[in-house]
């Protein structure tokens, strides 16, 4: 039983940095299915497991963003969208230095977000 337990807690600290991929995976999958209360359910989920994963976060805040657009919530969707815009102009400047960061604008789905004008505080 031990042996067992410990197989258990390698695979769990294995899979721990995947777990907020696979909560977005099923937040999107929800979203594309119109079922916006489970995504926003998994989405939110996914979004507290990614603290600290810029990489993987302004994407949830993306799709958080298109969940509350369909919720007719335009107050939330605009400050998801705020929030991914933050992280991925802070990740750009991160890939300033080694000349990365351009590139990383250009992806279609960063430069829609750096399109869209930031909410007035």
């Amino acid at each position: 039983a031990a042996e067992a337990r410990a197989r258990g807690d390698e695979q769990r600290a294995l899979m721990r940095p995947y777990v907020a991929d696979f909560e977005h995976l099923e937040g999107e999958a929800h979203r594309l299915r119109g079922s916006y209360e489970e995504a926003a359910e998994a989405l939110d989920r996914a979004a507290r497991t990614a603290l600290g994963y810029r990489r993987l976060l302004w994407r949830i805040e993306a799709s958080r963003a298109s969940v509350e657009d369909a919720r007719g919530n335009a107050a939330a969707a605009g400050h998801a969208k705020d929030e991914a815009r933050w992280i991925v102009e802070a990740i750009a400047e991160s890939l300033r230095p080694v000349g990365l960061a351009e590139r990383f604008q250009a992806r279609p789905e960063v430069a829609a977000l750096l399109r869209v004008e930031a909410r007035p505080n």
